[in-house]
């Protein structure tokens, strides 16, 4: 991929005198020549233009763009959604007081009380103190304070988040009131976004776009390799439950047909860690614990034991999560109560897929998730469909049989095996793919008698033992 590289002004003229030098009969390049100070003339040009194109660059890139700039890079990925935060004001309550019990103070909106430092807020409701009104600062009775009255800062900074007790002075001070102060901080002011916390929003709001669709999820998975065992994700298809909306099924395969690999585990101490009594039993009201594995192999025995319950009942005693391994418990465990588990868990490319679309809590860099909150992914392999094929062919003369015929046959199996998750077998492509090997023909294909339609789980495949051909 071609790659910009600016050049300065020596890199510049030291070409430009080497080009002059063997392209004509000119040898006086020396500092006072005349020659020289030319080139170094249109060499400071070209350098000047390279800075040029470097600053151009940078205002728009993401990375490189800051103030105006940075935020038409925003405007230019979502306009509507992304955008700087501006400053905001403060906000917090004031407490007025007197120091007299009778009668009744009122302090309108717009009452604007300060700092000794010039800090200033403004009252956003009215209050007041009346007879009844209950003691909220030490030391006052009953008919000395007023509510707390809302206020926010004049102006929008983190300036105005001040400590309490430092808004003690007034503008004006409101008749029969004695004194203010703010029994609490005020907060929430905030400074115009700098250029560092709002680039880092936007690439946080870009890794979330286009997230937990079927596209997303099929994409994200997709030529992935298995450190452990080098295999990759060749094929994916993610699939919507038609009528539990946000459950969805995505099926992966590494082109073999076996992607699907599990190990088994027995004796798993769900409670370990917790601190009982005894240790690793539940302290009691425990309803949510993980196993250590994931994700849980469906349509494999899974059994919970409790220590007091006996084998405990799914759906009834227990409900768990088997992509993200969760168990949901009804009711609670009890005191000193230990459950133990034993499941068979899937490996490989099944899990490292799970834990791309679930992301990893521990590791978010990495791991940041695909799957939208409130949704739900499971990761599985399709159902294999051996496909038998046969097949007649008429040679061509001058044509080895049993080459051709070998031929035609590893024609075929390379058509099937390398259809996708869902991909229909289409009688057609078989007629073509065999015609298309030197020395046929013609053919007369018998089975599969129609196209073989494939359900959205499974996956077409065949050996060359599955295919005949005469």
């Amino acid at each position: 991929m071609p790659r910009f590289t600016a050049k300065r002004h020596e890199q510049i003229l030291t070409k430009m005198i080497a080009k002059v030098v063997t392209r004509s009969r000119l040898s006086d390049v020396s500092d006072t020549s005349t020659v020289k100070h030319v080139l170094s003339a249109a060499a400071r040009s070209d350098d000047e233009q390279y800075y040029q194109m470097i600053l151009l660059k940078q205002l728009f890139s993401l990375f490189d763009a800051s103030g105006d700039d940075l935020d038409e890079r925003a405007a230019e990925i979502s306009p509507s959604v992304i955008y700087r935060n501006p400053a905001t004001k403060s906000a917090g309550n004031l407490v007025f007081y007197r120091v007299g019990v009778t009668g009744t103070v009122v302090i309108p909106v717009g009452t604007r009380v300060k700092t000794a430092g010039g800090i200033v807020v403004v009252t956003t409701a009215a209050g007041s103190i009346t007879a009844v009104s209950p003691a909220i600062l030490p030391g006052a009775v009953v008919g000395q304070n007023s509510g707390l009255v809302p206020a926010v800062a004049d102006r929008a900074s983190a300036d105005g988040n001040v400590v309490a007790g430092t808004l003690i002075k007034f503008d004006a001070k409101p008749p029969g009131v004695d004194g203010v102060t703010n029994p609490t901080k005020f907060s929430y002011g905030n400074n115009k976004e700098t250029d560092d916390a709002f680039r880092n929003r936007i690439i946080t709001f870009i890794q979330t776009l286009a997230r937990s669709t079927v596209q997303a999820q099929e994409f994200a998975v997709l030529d992935i390799t298995d450190p452990d065992t080098g295999a990759v994700i060749k094929f994916s298809k993610a699939v919507e439950d038609a009528i539990n909306r946000g459950y969805t099924t995505l099926y992966i395969d590494d082109g073999t047909g076996s992607a699907q690999t599990t190990t088994p585990v027995t004796g798993e101490n769900v409670t370990n860690g917790l601190t009982g009594p005894p240790p690793n039993s539940a302290v009691g009201g425990e309803e949510k614990l993980k196993l250590d594995e994931k994700p849980v192999k469906e349509g494999a025995a899974f059994v919970l034991t409790s220590s007091i319950r006996g084998v405990l009942v799914p759906e009834i005693d227990y409900y768990v999560n088997l992509a993200s391994g969760q168990i949901n418990f009804t009711p609670a465990l009890v005191a000193s109560e230990v459950i133990t588990a034993d499941y068979t868990h899937y490996t490989g490319l099944v899990r490292l897929a799970q834990k791309i679309i679930d992301g990893d809590p521990n590791d978010r860099a990495n791991y940041p998730g695909i799957r939208a909150a409130g949704t739900l992914t499971w990761v599985r392999t399709p159902q294999v469909l051996i496909q038998n094929v046969d097949i007649s062919t008429v040679l061509e003369p001058g044509h080895d049989g049993d080459e051709v015929r070998a031929n035609v046959r590893t024609a075929i199996v390379e058509y099937i095996n390398t259809l996708g998750i869902s991909g229909d077998v289409v009688r057609n492509e078989i007629i073509r793919k065999a015609m298309a090997v030197s020395g046929v023909l013609d053919v007369n294909l018998f089975s599969p008698a129609n196209n073989v339609v494939l359900l959205d789980n499974q996956l077409p495949r065949t050996t060359s033992g599955n295919v005949t051909v005469s």
